[in-house]
């Protein structure tokens, strides 16, 4: 769910920020809009969650698209660096992996280690 919200996040701050151009703003919208459906329809089904991650993306884009020229424009250099390093990282997802290492994982019970050995014995499954 993190991509499509980040995605849904994008293009409202896309269509917020030309917001005075009615042309390009129901292109945006016009664009958004299956982004929209798939994170609806992920509520319902969670088939559509491949759908929404990948429509998500342009919506996380869009994010970036906005956030970093703000940053990059900033007189101070730490931030208009750091900032537009950090946004750039944050906004393409890959702090997530780097940050689960931060929150403790939880211990399996002997029970579930015995079902784990069940499942890589079992010939029957398909590779």
């Amino acid at each position: 769910m993190a991509i499509p919200l980040t995605g849904l996040v994008g293009w409202g701050l896309l269509a917020w920020t030309k917001r005075s151009d009615p042309d390009l703003l129901r292109r945006i919208l016009a664009v958004a809009a299956p982004g929209l459906a798939a994170i609806l329809l992920l509520l319902w089904q969670t088939r559509t969650g491949p759908a929404a991650q990948v429509l998500g993306l342009a919506g996380a884009t869009a994010l970036l698209w906005v956030a970093v020229p703000k940053a990059w424009n900033a007189k101070n250099s730490v931030i208009r660096v750091l900032g537009t390093f950090l946004l750039i990282i944050i906004g393409l997802g890959a702090a997530i992996p780097s940050a689960s290492f931060f929150y403790p994982v939880k211990k399996k019970t002997a029970y579930e280690r015995s079902i784990d050995k069940a499942n890589r014995q079992c010939a029957s499954l398909w590779a």
